[in-house]
């Protein structure tokens, strides 16, 4: 007995190791394939008035590189902007100001990576926030509160703003159904701007509206008389959480230890998402797990499991585009909601029912 004792005392060490390499290789990575992130390119804006400069910011390009930044511009015209991205294959420059209404292409390259992204210059800006006090849901999204991701059944509020006095406008929203894109008549409106520059609306997404796979966003649009001013994409898109692995039973209340199955659609195709999830409880959100990548599939849907264990309460699911950069997501959020019941013994029998699943899981594999 003594001898094996004396083994396991030296072996213990090696044991610890092998222990923190098989945590560390369950552990959830920012890199959900393994590889380095796919260079990206976005603005800070997605449309501009006549005049403004707009921010152009990328990543995932080679660290210290020379990158040559083309812009198209509706008039055919092509200007080149040159810079270098920093020892982590950031960037940001500045571009403007625009004076041509219209569609913008910015293509970026380092030489071996390209990216590509486009942005609009019109007289008509147009906003849409998933809250009516404009607020954003945590420091993960962008502190102006944009949002392009709504849920079927919720509102969407809409401001334009720069407009002209005493017009009329028309607002229509345009969906993807049976391969054509289709105006939503039952939601087209009108409106007069009177004295003011801006005007804001409440819009409830249809229940039963179609949602915006296999690439196809929403489109809002603006006219005066009959002339397209301005026109925005959006996306319908749903999460939804599941009792069962085939994701079968539809569930919003899960005790301590079980297992959620998440599935998400209606989402950018072939795009990195993150997911974090919030424990609400009286109080402000507060992240508890997070951000963790996973990238949509060719239609835009996603699934992906989380191990409930409380504490008792509303959590919430955030799930937003990654810019993968050190800023936050800008204009792209929505958030599910599930609660996890009270257990006759609190929070100390709620933490060793989760530890105890974690475990048989660990053995069933």
């Amino acid at each position: 007995m003594g001898d094996i004792i004396r083994m396991f005392k030296k072996a213990y060490p090696l044991i610890i190791i092998l222990i923190l390499s098989l945590v560390i290789s369950l552990a959830p990575s920012v890199h959900a394939e393994g590889g380095y992130p796919e260079p990206l390119v976005w603005t800070d804006e997605p449309d501009y008035a006549p005049g403004e400069t707009i921010m152009i910011i990328g990543s995932g390009f080679k660290p210290n590189a020379d990158l040559t930044i083309n812009v198209g511009r509706p008039d055919a015209i092509v200007d080149a902007i040159y810079t270098q991205s920093n020892e982590v294959g950031n960037f940001s420059c500045y571009y403007g100001p625009v004076s041509i209404e219209g569609d913008y292409n910015i293509t970026v390259t380092d030489g071996t990576n390209v990216a590509e992204t486009t942005f609009t210059d019109c007289w008509v800006l147009i906003r849409m926030y998933y809250s009516a006090d404009h607020k954003p849901f945590s420091s993960e999204v962008d502190c102006r509160g944009y949002d392009y991701m709504f849920n079927p059944g919720k509102n969407a509020y809409v401001t334009f703003y720069m407009l002209q006095y005493n017009t009329k406008y028309r607002v229509e929203f345009w969906a993807h159904i049976n391969g054509n894109y289709q105006n939503m008549t039952q939601m087209a409106y009108t409106f007069n701007s009177g004295s003011s520059n801006q005007h804001s609306d409440v819009v409830q997404i249809p229940q039963n509206g179609p949602l915006s796979t296999d690439g196809h966003p929403w489109y809002i649009k603006i006219y005066k008389n009959n002339y397209l001013l301005s026109q925005r994409e959006f996306w319908v898109a749903t999460i939804k959480t599941y009792k069962d692995p085939q994701m079968s039973i539809l569930c919003n209340t899960f005790l301590p230890g079980e297992t959620i199955y998440i599935k998400g659609e209606g989402l950018k195709p072939l795009t990195w998402i993150a997911i974090s999830y919030y424990y609400k409880g009286n109080s402000n959100p507060v992240k508890i797990n997070g951000p963790y990548y996973i990238k949509t599939d060719t239609h835009g849907t996603f699934t992906t499991t989380y191990l409930c264990a409380g504490p008792n309460g509303e959590w919430i699911i955030l799930v937003r585009w990654s810019c993968w950069c050190w800023c936050p997501s800008q204009h792209y959020k929505t958030e599910s909601f599930f609660v996890v019941p009270e257990l006759p013994f609190g929070t100390i029998t709620a933490i060793l029912a989760a530890f105890s699943a974690l475990v048989l899981k660990k053995k069933l594999h």
